[in-house]
């Protein structure tokens, strides 16, 4: 029993220097802007991230089943981050869309109004098709 007790305090003080150190991750900016357009059930949601580990773990909580999560971000090398589980999309956006949607939610927004702002722009660069 002793051995078990040993263990589990162990197992206590892994996770929670895991857990700090995954907190550090997120909070680490990479230098890039991510934001996920979230669709389930009707609803449209919006999250952003500060790095593309951010961003991949907002990702894989969206599997199709539970939603659709697109991913929108001005990291050419966005692929290298996301695997985009759900099948909303991943497409990299220009600066001067970076800049609209940071100033769109710095000032409070509604999520319908920035999915909208996305999708004018999306309407005027379209994307290439995807080839898988």
């Amino acid at each position: 029993m002793d051995n078990y007790n040993e263990l589990l305090e162990q197992f206590e003080q892994a996770t929670q220097e895991a857990n700090r150190i995954y907190h550090l991750i997120e909070e680490c900016k990479d230098g890039y802007f991510y934001m996920a357009i979230i669709q389930c059930f009707g609803s449209t949601s919006i999250e952003t991230a500060t790095n593309g580990k951010s961003i991949q773990d907002i990702d894989k909580e969206w599997y199709g089943d539970n939603g659709l999560c697109a991913i929108y971000s001005n990291n050419p090398d966005i692929w290298e981050h996301v695997e985009n589980y759900s099948g909303g999309g991943v497409v990299v956006i220009d600066e001067e869309l970076v800049a609209t949607l940071k100033a769109e939610l710095a000032g409070g927004y509604f999520s319908y109004k920035v999915a909208n702002i996305v999708y004018a722009w999306l309407e005027k660069n379209p994307q290439p098709e995807d080839d898988d």
